[in-house]
């Protein structure tokens, strides 16, 4: 699986998991976004994202402290509950 890293204008890195196509286990050293989201479209061979995948990757970066941003493919797709939704942000960057 490839996921895409970025460096944001303000200096930070992120990294995009999306979408979630398994389990990751990863050094999340230098980041500090990460994005989590579902497939989307209609694809015949879609895969559906599992509940222990975003969780599991969700647990790996709030463990080192880092943000965590669920799109809102991914919470519809797990039905997840409120208690786990994360629509963070790191301090640098500002919703618009």
């Amino acid at each position: 699986m490839l996921y895409k890293s970025y460096i944001s204008r303000g200096g930070g890195n992120f990294v995009s998991f999306e979408p979630l196509h398994g389990p990751i286990s990863c050094n999340l050293k230098h980041v500090d976004w990460v994005i989590i989201g579902a497939e989307s479209g209609n694809r015949k061979d879609k895969i559906s994202t599992k509940p222990e995948w975003a969780k599991q990757l969700t647990e790996q970066a709030r463990e080192k402290g880092i943000p965590v941003f669920h799109k809102d493919n991914l919470i519809k797709s797990l039905n997840l509950t409120p208690d786990f939704i994360s629509k963070e942000f790191p301090g640098e960057m500002q919703r618009c």
